[in-house]
């Protein structure tokens, strides 16, 4: 496969989906959500299969009070990467009262999220 081919290698030139994480991950930091949120989706859009830039619009929403979006964007994330304890537990807290513990568990076991990481989860929808 070229370079120019691969996802994880920068596009016509472009920068490469891990250098628009960081931008992004520094927007956040900084409070500028909306930017961030553009910055994460340039990046998914370069790599569809990046589980940090699903995440990380999810959390650009949750800032922005945009829980449900958030949710859609974190439960992608967890589904590409069930192994990425952030995206689990922000998916876990962006659920709010709209499920319970039973279903949050059931999709993070369905999704391949360890047992250990799980018991977190639903202990920070209680706290």
């Amino acid at each position: 496969m070229s370079a120019q081919m691969d996802p994880k290698n920068a596009q016509a030139g472009g920068p490469s989906p891990q250098a628009l994480c960081q931008c992004a991950e520094a927007a956040l930091e900084s409070g500028a959500f909306p930017e961030a949120v553009e910055g994460f989706l340039r990046a998914m859009d370069a790599d569809p299969s990046d589980a940090r830039a699903w995440g990380g619009i999810g959390v650009g929403c949750f800032r922005q009070g945009l829980s449900r979006s958030a949710r859609i964007f974190f439960e992608m994330a967890v589904r590409l990467d069930p192994t990425d304890e952030d995206s689990a537990l922000n998916w876990a807290e962006s659920t709010g009262r709209e499920l319970s513990d039973v279903e949050v568990r059931q999709f993070l076991e369905q999704a391949g999220v360890d047992a250990k990481l799980v018991a977190k989860a639903i202990e920070v929808r209680k706290g």
